[in-house]
């Protein structure tokens, strides 16, 4: 009959206790943690679609992005940037200008 050390097992039930030897396998699938809820309601989200709106083209840069009076920025087809006049109304999802 083999005799275990009395440390050694004291230290194998500490590690058990602490978590740290872990009897099942940790699962790394997304299905065991939890989805973080996003603010506000919940079950709501607080993401908006973005839409097109119009607007008056004030400047162009090459080879396809069209600036707006309020210094939003849209991108188009090189195609369509060609055809449209600083001056004309054009419907597009016009996003702000990143800053540095």
């Amino acid at each position: 009959m083999r005799v275990t050390h009395p440390t050694a097992v004291a230290v194998l039930f500490t590690l058990s206790a602490c978590g740290v030897v872990r009897s099942t396998p940790v699962s790394s699938t997304p299905t065991d943690r939890p989805f973080p809820q996003p603010a506000g309601r919940p079950g709501t989200s607080t993401v908006q679609a973005a839409r097109e709106t119009k607007k008056r083209v004030t400047a162009k840069d090459e080879p396809a992005t069209l600036v707006a009076t309020d210094r939003t920025q849209c991108i188009v087809d090189v195609d369509e940037f060609m055809r449209i006049r600083v001056g004309d109304e054009v419907a597009c999802v016009w996003s702000p200008v990143a800053r540095p």
